[in-house]
């Protein structure tokens, strides 16, 4: 990250400011390499008219200050200035406005002048600092869009561009973005790097509580940062936070790929229902979340992780090995089984570590004397190297007749002799009627959407499907 980011806000940290200033924190978010307009500060009308000349009309006119983060609500923001007489007149009303301005504000108050972005979306990007569960990213529209529509989307860093994507897509303001028949979509790849490269600026500058864009406006050729507001930690008492239960691990084994399974010790009995997850501490500042895999008995439970993402759960798992204590909270979550479901067949589907509740709820059911419905399960995974817990599902088929599993491998090599591409077009072919069936999900965003449509529209009742969404 430039020195000039931390330059300019250790500046900021110094003079006990609460917040960056509109070019304090636009230098903050050019400086990560985000695009943002043209924008300066005048010190008087004649700067003002001379900005404008320069970089052509129409401009954009606020008030900037430290303390002042909701400009709107003051009217403290004029747009759409066309000619020099309407940049005289929005100067005056500034004045005007900042003459009732609190005294901290006004002493620091000045005036940004902002080359206008006309014609494109407006999205709002930002990132706030949870003691609990660390840097949590939202996204959904931005600017006058925000209030009248719900669309808050949230995702725990770090993010990539292919979870950029994935929460882009899952928003409301994604069917604007992404075109029509008549029309091209807008920057959608340079909106996924800035949501990446405004993670990064949180990550390294421990002293930004909060960091914000909004509106972030995407045409179709470039993404502008226009309003920028970073707020600074304050010195002040954090609340305390939840107690924590601890685990002992008692075996670690890698499984396929970067897929390792985990069976962890309690000291007091552990109350879980088959589906629910924990949230594990797996550094200082993150909490990530993790469906149980199996639940031998009171004292113990069971993890399946997949450390492809990389991130700090990843490196967490990584490093852990027999004896090592983690930190918990939880159980949690309303995905769990409902064996009371009056169906012929329960189905569970899952694609790499979004096995592992299916894997618990599975072994329950088994386990119940009383349970009589049959149980297929499907699991998609990527590559034959990705395979896993093959040979237990194979004995667990053995054990119980009702149960039964296909392994889908969507990129096949010469020795996978199994079903290939998407579990989707399995099920589709097993079930053609679904009307008596329930169904389990958890794993791709995708498949999920998929499956679900293709089972309502075999008869399936929307009631009896389930998905993990944590």
């Amino acid at each position: 990250m430039p020195e000039k980011i931390t330059e300019t806000i250790k500046t900021a940290v110094k003079k006990n400011h609460l917040s960056l200033d509109n070019l304090e924190a636009n230098s903050v978010i050019s400086g990560a390499g985000i695009l943002t307009p043209p924008t300066n500060i005048a010190v008087d009308l004649s700067q003002a008219t001379e900005f404008a000349k320069n970089n052509g009309y129409p401009v954009v006119l606020k008030l900037s200050s430290p303390g002042l983060l909701h400009k709107k609500e003051v009217g403290g923001v004029i747009l759409d200035i066309r000619t020099e007489n309407q940049l005289e007149l929005a100067w005056e009303t500034l004045q005007r406005k900042s003459e009732g301005l609190e005294a901290s504000v006004k002493a620091n108050v000045c005036f940004q002048i902002q080359k206008e972005i006309p014609n494109g979306v407006e999205v709002i990007v930002g990132i706030k600092h949870d003691p609990t569960f660390g840097h949590i990213l939202l996204i959904g529209a931005g600017g006058s869009l925000t209030e009248l529509i719900s669309d808050k989307n949230l995702f725990l860093l770090p993010i990539d561009v292919a979870h950029a994507r994935e929460l882009v897509e899952g928003s409301k303001v994604y069917r604007l973005l992404k075109g029509s028949d008549k029309e091209p979509p807008y920057a959608l790849g340079k909106l996924y790097d800035l949501i990446v490269k405004l993670s990064k600026i949180i990550e390294v500058e421990p002293e930004i509580e909060e960091i914000e864009i909004n509106p972030v406006i995407v045409t179709l050729n470039d993404v502008w940062a226009v309003d920028n507001k970073v707020i600074l930690k304050q010195n002040k008492q954090m609340p305390t936070g939840p107690k924590f239960k601890t685990a002992t691990t008692l075996s670690t084994e890698l499984l396929a790929g970067k897929m390792r399974y985990f069976e962890f010790g309690t000291e007091e009995p552990f109350d879980i229902q088959p589906g629910q997850y924990i949230s594990v501490k797996v550094s200082d500042t993150r909490i990530n979340c993790y469906s149980i895999a199996g639940h031998s008995s009171p004292t113990k439970f069971d993890l399946l992780v997949d450390s492809t993402p990389g991130g700090p759960g990843s490196k967490f798992f990584e490093q852990l090995k027999h004896g090592d204590r983690i930190m918990f909270l939880g159980p949690f979550g309303s995905f769990i089984l409902k064996q009371e479901d009056e169906v012929k067949t329960m189905l569970f589907l899952g694609t790499g570590c979004g096995t592992a509740p299916l894997k618990y709820m599975i072994e329950a059911a088994l386990s119940d004397p009383k349970f009589k419905q049959n149980i297929k399960l499907y699991i998609g995974v990527n590559n034959f190297e990705d395979i896993f817990l093959l040979d237990y599902f194979k004995k667990l088929s053995e054990e119980h007749k009702n149960f039964s599993f296909e392994i889908a491998v969507n990129n096949p090599n010469s020795l996978w002799k199994g079903p290939t591409g998407f579990i989707t077009a399995l099920v589709k072919h097993d079930f053609p009627d679904a009307s008596k069936c329930s169904a389990y999900m958890c794993g791709n965003k995708f498949m999920v959407e998929d499956i679900t449509k293709m089972l309502t529209d075999n008869g399936c009742s929307s009631e009896r499907i389930y998905v993990e969404k944590i």
